[in-house]
């Protein structure tokens, strides 16, 4: 049937571009540097970060006990103590997502007063400028409820904190726990193009599985049984022949 093979025609010249980009996006992840794919350039150690924020030691004396802060803390499901900016903060989280990415709702307490912490612009830039090994300044800082173009899986309200250097550093930070999202920059942003077209994640879901690759794998399936319906009508009509070749 001629629609058999007009769909089989241009579906393999839909196909193949499909694998071209397959095959370069994954030349790409051969030869890319992974810590710089990963926003990682101007990113400091952890130990380095961790010495920026000390700067008072905590006297685990004096912190409060977690259960004062649970009882003024409603419908808490877990509380951690962490430092932040060399301050001893208590974080009470109130509805748990299965990652941390997912939606999730915490409140802050001073760990040596109990009293409610809540991060500010300012606090978030310093958090940002402490995770930050490059030499570029600050240069802007906003407020996302949700929904990062570059960090898609983030459903919880974040800051995104631009720095002025060669390779366009950003810092994402979560507003509510002053935790590092990580970091993006030229590098990144190349790596998610590689990987948007790779995954054919052209709506920037973050993941693989989606209705457009389930739609080429069809086609995928159907490019097959059409070539196969194609050779057997060919077969019948005697244009495949078997024959002796006389040099």
């Amino acid at each position: 049937m001629r629609w058999i093979r007009t769909t089989h025609k241009w579906l393999s010249l839909l196909l193949a571009l499909q694998v071209l980009l397959w095959l370069l996006s994954g030349l790409y992840f051969n030869v890319m540097d992974s810590h710089k794919a990963r926003g990682n350039t101007y990113r400091a150690s952890s130990s380095a970060v961790l010495a920026a924020h000390q700067q008072t030691g905590i006297d685990i004396n004096q912190l409060i006990e977690p259960s004062v802060i649970l009882s003024k803390a409603s419908s808490a499901t877990d509380i951690q103590l962490t430092q932040l900016l060399g301050e001893p903060i208590y974080i009470v989280r109130h509805e748990k997502g299965v990652y941390r990415h997912f939606v999730n709702q915490y409140s802050l307490f001073h760990a040596y007063t109990g009293e409610p912490f809540s991060l500010t612009e300012s606090h978030i830039r310093q958090i940002a400028k402490a995770s930050y090994s490059g030499q570029g300044d600050i240069v802007n800082a906003s407020f996302y409820e949700s929904n990062l173009s570059e960090f898609p899986h983030q459903q919880n309200p974040s800051w995104q904190v631009n720095f002025a250097d060669e390779l366009a550093t950003s810092v994402y930070i979560e507003s509510a726990t002053g935790r590092v999202i990580g970091h993006s920059d030229q590098n990144k942003r190349l790596a998610d193009i590689a990987f948007m077209l790779h995954f054919m994640d052209y709506g920037k879901s973050g993941n693989f599985n989606h209705g457009l690759i389930i739609f080429f794998a069809l086609c995928f399936v159907w490019l097959a049984i059409s070539g196969v319906i194609w050779s057997v009508q060919l077969a019948a009509q005697g244009e495949y022949r078997i024959g002796k070749k006389i040099y």
